[in-house]
């Protein structure tokens, strides 16, 4: 069980690392002939990794689950989420910000679209995951109960994968609801 833990935790703090480092080193805006510097990254950056970190923590379910492949799949995403927020904070903090104006006013676009980018990339995740690999006890997911898209359902007993429309799981030999 702890194993299973790993991914989740390192997913979850590079979310909030990437959020600690856009908040202190990334661009700030700097505006007026008196050149007023505003953390504008840092006031709303943590709420987009607040917005990704729910999105990533409502897919853990699928992670603990008896079906072995949705639980090695879960790894692969929450390397992907690594990976996504890592891109966030790099992006946020040496992409150069927009100079405007003969009085400069300094914009740091990146550090303000990449997190919101970051956070719905998360999102669409979480989207495709419940879509693609639904939990049983979701509407839809038994077999025999209304199919998904895929044809793809999963068996009461044993959680493994099956055809919708089956009789009986290929795993387990469990009678499957609705037949």
């Amino acid at each position: 069980m702890k194993a299973k833990l790993v991914p989740i935790v390192l997913a979850v703090v590079v979310i909030w690392l990437g959020v600690l480092f856009v908040s202190l080193f990334a661009p700030d805006f700097i505006s007026g002939s008196q050149h007023d510097h505003l953390k504008l990254a840092a006031g709303v950056t943590w709420i987009w990794g607040a917005a990704a970190t729910i999105s990533f923590l409502k897919m853990i379910p699928r992670h603990l689950a008896k079906n072995k492949e949705q639980s090695q799949i879960f790894t692969g995403i929450a390397v992907s989420v690594v990976v996504i927020w890592v891109a966030v904070t790099l992006v946020s903090i040496f992409v150069p910000p927009m100079v405007t104006g003969t009085d400069p006013t300094v914009l740091p676009f990146a550090a303000m679209l990449a997190p919101i980018g970051g956070a719905i990339t998360t999102g669409l995740i979480e989207h495709l995951v419940e879509r693609i690999y639904p939990m049983p006890g979701d509407t839809g997911t038994v077999a025999g109960d209304m199919p998904f898209a895929s044809g793809v359902a999963f068996c009461p007993k044993c959680g493994s994968k099956v055809m919708t429309g089956n009789d009986y799981c290929e795993r387990c030999g469990s009678k499957l609801a609705g037949t």
